[in-house]
């Protein structure tokens, strides 16, 4: 039975919370529907699209906020309240797919309040209402922005189209001028980007492009700043017809501090290596992280440590690393993974792309899976009995070392 007496301490109990404030329902309300962490922190959605190795999505990012958004339905429902305070402009539209606006979900007003915005167009196989191509839907995108019709409040752009890529980007120089964050979905076709574009936001921090989304495009005399970009993923394609000696130097990208240089698609490896080392040159000098993910080439270039005199982590697929000057900072490095059965037992032990020098605090094995299987970490002990003689750290991509692994996985 429910409470009845002002003496049982249960009745007072429930009734201070029948008579709680509205100040305090407010805020539990709040607790409710409170977005993923992060969700609209334009750093964190770079930082966290940057990690992932592949595929390089946002889909379980945003199916965290659709989960807030069925609580905060289910909410509204209770009482009048509750519906008055959780369908405020403060609550709605946080996040916007461009989908749902074409859809007639939402209408392109919605724009107005979101901060965060994806442009992900309809899987194959799905009702794309008219949409009959990938240029169909960046018209579309540009038809919606244009509705709004007033520059809107986004700062983080996802799954931003290749397709007619010039003059989409425009587009987003009107609507969305305070972006801080962009993303582009792994693609097929080519968007090439020319450093002196980025001027046009002057708020970017973060870019990041799979391969063959979008490449930076370098002509002679481009001048290029971007003053406030931080992190930057892009493909290196310079015009295969310029000679080397003929691209700029003329790029100025002072913050720059995290930098992944996709190599352009060319029979040639070397010539890959040439081109990939160009834009590294370029925009290398003052960045702290390197990501440099190509696998044909056996031996970085000594020139690397020259070029980036700065650079304290480095990932790479490269198989052998010379050692950096004594001086350098340098103490993180990522190796390539290879399974025992690329590469027999006796060759593994041998095989040059584990690093050691002075001033090597981390190893990274760039698979997020090196410790799953006990079999692909037995050949992996007497690295990692050296590694713990040195006093570095030999973890996986998911920054574990094989012993918490071991009791992540026991518990």
């Amino acid at each position: 039975m429910p409470p009845t007496s002002s003496n049982d301490p249960l009745f007072v109990e429930s009734s201070a919370v029948v008579r709680a404030s509205a100040e305090i329902w407010a805020s539990i309300l709040e607790h409710a529907i409170q977005l993923p962490d992060g969700f609209t922190d334009p750093d964190i959605v770079a930082e966290e699209y940057y990690a992932q190795k592949w595929p390089l999505s946002h889909v379980k990012e945003e199916s965290e906020y659709w989960k807030t958004e069925h609580a905060k339905h289910a909410l509204r429902m209770v009482c009048w309240s509750w519906n008055e305070l959780l369908k405020s402009d403060r609550y709605s539209h946080r996040f916007v797919s461009m989908l749902d606006v074409h859809y007639g979900y939402v209408p392109a007003d919605t724009l107005k309040r979101a901060e965060r915005v994806s442009f992900k167009p309809a899987a194959r196989g799905t009702p794309r209402g008219g949409i009959a191509s990938s240029e169909d839907w960046v018209a579309r995108c540009m038809e919606i922005l244009k509705e709004v019709g007033t520059p809107t409040p986004m700062r983080i752009a996802t799954d931003i189209p290749s397709i007619a890529f010039e003059q989409f980007w425009h587009e987003l120089t009107a609507y969305a001028p305070s972006l801080v964050t962009v993303t582009f979905p792994r693609g097929t076709s080519s968007a090439f980007l020319s450093p002196s574009s980025l001027e046009s936001f002057p708020n970017l921090r973060h870019l990041h492009a799979t391969p063959s989304a979008v490449q930076l495009y370098a002509a002679p005399g481009a001048f290029g700043e971007a003053k406030h970009l931080v992190s930057l993923s892009i493909g290196c394609g310079i015009d295969p017809h310029l000679p080397i000696s003929s691209l700029p130097q003329q790029w100025s990208f002072p913050a720059l501090q995290t930098l992944r240089v996709w190599p352009m698609d060319d029979p040639d490896p070397n010539v890959r290596l040439q081109r990939l080392m160009a834009v590294v040159r370029a925009l290398g000098t003052n960045v702290s992280t390197l990501d440099l993910p190509m696998h044909e080439v056996q031996r970085m270039p000594v020139e690397l440590w020259a070029v980036c005199p700065r650079v304290e982590r480095l990932f790479s697929w490269l198989k052998v690393m010379d050692a950096p000057p004594p001086d350098h900072p340098i103490h993180t490095v990522g190796v390539p993974f290879v399974r025992v059965a690329d590469l027999g037992y006796d060759d593994m032990l041998d095989y040059p792309h584990f690093p050691s020098f002075s001033g090597l605090r981390t190893v990274r094995i760039d698979s997020g899976r090196a410790w799953d299987k006990a079999h692909e970490a037995n050949y992996l002990f007497d690295h990692i009995r050296r590694y713990h003689q040195l006093g570095v750290r030999l973890e996986d991509e998911n920054g574990l070392t094989y012993l918490e692994w071991m009791e992540e996985a026991s518990n």
